[in-house]
């Protein structure tokens, strides 16, 4: 009896995982995936993108092959998306540039992003206006922050959205990204 009970007990999570990509029957562009979630896009190659950052430096899915890749989307309206910005900065001073590509999209315009990056400093590369990356290219609908980690495949392995807005923000991301990085690492 107890085999069946965990069963049972699995199957809304296997329902859910059924339901997590979905075709917006209204889009004109039928057959376009919808992302339920950042976690639904676990498994899936990152959609392909390119893009420059401030300094110049060109991003797209074929230079970010050979190295782990952590994205961060933010906003600087965003309580939770500033106060990870220290815990992102200690991930990147703890596992450094050789192995880790770090680029943040930000959906504040680039004058706006580099005003608020003098008081805030972030080790990120920074990509702003990202709102075409975000909603067409990534098909982001949550919430702000999000994180996805991609393997040096480019493959999705890990996706969360939203954050602390006290000090404990700090803590978890570096936790959830140690964690993650640990483990790929194996």
């Amino acid at each position: 009896m107890k085999p069946i009970l965990i069963l049972l007990a699995l199957l809304p999570s296997i329902a859910q995982t059924q339901t997590n990509l979905l075709i917006d029957p209204s889009d004109p562009n039928r057959g376009v995936l919808l992302y339920t979630g950042p976690e639904s896009m676990l498994g899936t190659l990152a959609p392909e993108f390119s893009a420059t950052t401030f300094e110049g430096k060109s991003f797209s899915n074929d230079n970010l092959k050979g190295k782990i890749t952590i994205i961060n989307f933010w906003m600087i309206s965003c309580p939770p998306c500033i106060a990870e910005i220290p815990g992102l900065n200690n991930i990147v001073a703890k596992y450094g540039y050789e192995k880790f590509n770090y680029i943040a999209i930000g959906k504040d315009d680039e004058d706006d992003i580099k005003d608020f990056l003098k008081k805030n400093p972030w080790t990120f590369d920074q990509l702003s206006s990202g709102e075409s990356l975000i909603f067409d290219v990534f098909k982001m609908t949550w919430g702000y922050p999000t994180t996805f980690v991609l393997d040096q495949e480019g493959v999705i392995i890990a996706a969360f959205s939203g954050g602390k807005t006290d000090e404990r923000a700090v803590q978890e991301i570096e936790d959830t990204l140690s964690s993650i990085i640990t483990l790929t690492e194996k």
